[in-house]
C-alpha cells in the first residue's frame, strides 16, 4: 500500500493547523492501526473507531459520534471526509459537514448520487475545505481509498 500522490502533504496541513483528526471504519481496527504505521501516519490521527467499537457501522452515526467525542470537539462544527455514500450517510445523521474526497475519479462522489457538501478533487483543495470548515473543531475520515491505495 502507499498513499495517493499529495495526501500526506493534505494530512500534515490540517495537522500543522491544530485541527484533531480520526478515522472512522467499517474495517478492523488492528487492520488499520497497521496500514498507519506502515505509512507513517499513525501520530496524525488521535482516534480510530472501527468496527468492532461500535454496536452499529456506518452508515449508522454511532462511530462518527464516538469519533467527536474522543476528538473533544463539537460535532456541528465537525468535517467528515469520505468517499462513499455510506461515509455521507453517518456524517450527515451524526451532524457533520461531509465533504467529498473525489480521487480516485471513479469514487462514488462522481455518481451524482451524492449530497457531500462540497466535493474536492485534489488533496490540496480538501485540506483548504476542512480547514475554512472547521475552525477549532476536527476532521474524521474512512479509513478507505481516498487515502491509500494498493
Amino acid at each position: 500500500m502507499r498513499l495517493f500522490p499529495h495526501v500526506r502533504e493534505m494530512l500534515d496541513a490540517i495537522a500543522a493547523a491544530g485541527i484533531p483528526m480520526g478515522i472512522v471504519t467499517n474495517n478492523r481496527g488492528t487492520t488499520v492501526r497497521r496500514l498507519l504505521a506502515h505509512l507513517g501516519l499513525t501520530g496524525h490521527f488521535r482516534t480510530v473507531v472501527a468496527e468492532e467499537d461500535v454496536a452499529q457501522t456506518k452508515p449508522h452515526p454511532e462511530g462518527v459520534l464516538a469519533a467527536v467525542a474522543a476528538l473533544g470537539v463539537r460535532v456541528g462544527h465537525t468535517v467528515y471526509v469520505g468517499d462513499s455514500l455510506t461515509d455521507e450517510q453517518a456524517a450527515v445523521s451524526a451532524g457533520c459537514s461531509a465533504v467529498g474526497a473525489g480521487w480516485p475519479r471513479e469514487s462514488i462522489v462522481h455518481s451524482g448520487m451524492n449530497t457531500f457538501t462540497v466535493v474536492c478533487e485534489q488533496p490540496a483543495e480538501l485540506a483548504e475545505a476542512v480547514l475554512a470548515r472547521t475552525g477549532s473543531a476536527g476532521a474524521i475520515g474512512p479509513g478507505g481509498e481516498q487515502g491509500f491505495h494498493g
